[in-house]
């Protein structure tokens, strides 16, 4: 009963529970389950820290991998192969011009990007050729370059296209090749273009 000797009706029965089942939940919401709440996502946010850092080690270990193997095919063909300093676009040029003599010759370069000293140049090279064997000869030559270049897509399609500028239209294969010149800051010197090296930001 009451400090007035009265009893508590039902209704106020009803409402003084539901009134400690709130405390009650409130008090476990403050002491357990918003500390516990907090603690799932602190593991949910370090277990994706985790994944974005085996993520960037796996890349890390392909690049690697691929290093290696190249390497290892350097080895096998006896090529001598060498990283020329920056900034060696011109004598990239020159080299592409001598192995890839099509009046349709043309390059896009991409983006340039740094790691440490190493400085990758990455082009996309299009042309066209009467036979197939012509083709495979320019890839050769590319692939036994002098100049470290890695090619990382060949596109090869049977069409059309035009003799010359203004001549008449021919069969020939049109060819994509999408490759990466490798350059090294050793004796090279920073023109203003380079961008940021991504080593150092890990």
């Amino acid at each position: 009963m009451n400090s007035s000797g009265k009893k508590l009706s039902t209704k106020e029965l009803i409402l003084l529970g539901l009134l400690l089942l709130l405390v009650l939940y409130l008090a476990y919401n403050t002491l357990f389950d918003a500390p516990t709440q907090k603690q799932i996502e602190d593991e949910r946010n370090a277990q994706a820290e985790l994944n974005t850092q085996l993520t960037q080690l796996n890349s890390q270990i392909q690049e690697m991998q691929a290093r290696a193997d190249e390497i290892a095919r350097i080895k096998d063909a006896n090529l001598d192969i060498r990283m020329p300093s920056y900034n060696a676009q011109s004598d990239e040029v020159d080299f592409l011009n001598n192995a890839i003599p099509y009046d349709d010759f043309e390059t896009n370069y991409g983006e340039l990007s740094r790691s440490g000293d190493q400085v990758r140049r990455p082009l996309t090279v299009s042309f066209s050729t009467p036979t197939y064997e012509e083709m495979e000869q320019c890839v050769e030559r590319i692939c036994n370059s002098s100049i470290r270049c890695l090619i990382d897509e060949i596109t090869c399609r049977l069409g059309k296209t035009r003799d010359g500028w203004d001549g008449p239209e021919i069969i020939a294969y049109s060819v994509s090749i999408k490759c990466t010149f490798y350059e090294t800051m050793f004796d090279g010197h920073d023109d203003g273009r380079l961008p940021a090296d991504k080593s150092a930001a890990n």
